[in-house]
């Protein structure tokens, strides 16, 4: 178990420099990730760009799991955003899946 603090207004801490040594020796099959806070269209595109990442190493990755929180004002779009990334994995031999839950507090991957 590892943590790494990223302190509001850092900068240098890309998806590649945080997570690219866990990938580089193609042994990474799954990816599971709890974030209460994948809800936003912006939100969204910053995790699409993770998976990009994740699908783009050496490792063999087949499944992306995701824990989330549910927007409270937006859901239906969301979800709309959600199932878009299913099947833009899918298309790539990735699946992806996802559920909600009100109980996260920190992000872990």
């Amino acid at each position: 178990h590892e943590q790494i603090r990223i302190s509001d207004g850092d900068t240098g801490f890309g998806y590649k420099r945080l997570f690219g040594r866990f990938l580089q020796y193609g042994t990474v099959t799954k990816v599971f990730v709890e974030d209460p806070y994948i809800r936003s269209s912006m939100q969204l595109e910053k995790f699409s760009h993770f998976c990009e990442v994740v699908i783009s190493s050496p490792s063999p990755v087949q499944r992306i799991s995701l824990t989330t929180g549910q927007h409270s004002q937006n859901p239906t779009e969301q979800l709309e955003k959600l199932k878009i990334l299913q099947q833009d994995l899918h298309a790539r031999n990735v699946t992806f899946e996802w559920t909600f839950s009100s109980a996260l507090h920190d992000r872990k991957i």
